[in-house]
């Protein structure tokens, strides 16, 4: 809960070619809703 809203994430994490680096999606949106108010998407390294 936050801002008194019940938030629903959802989180997907993808190896690319390069094996150094995941590719990540964050989506989130108010529970029970359809629409994501909000979206990122990107890269991480991990070496």
């Amino acid at each position: 809960m936050m801002g008194g809203f019940q938030w629903q994430w959802e989180e997907s994490f993808t190896r690319n070619n390069n094996e150094q680096f995941l590719e990540y999606e964050i989506l989130v949106k108010l529970e029970n809703q359809e629409e994501y108010i909000y979206a990122t998407e990107g890269v991480i390294s991990y070496e």
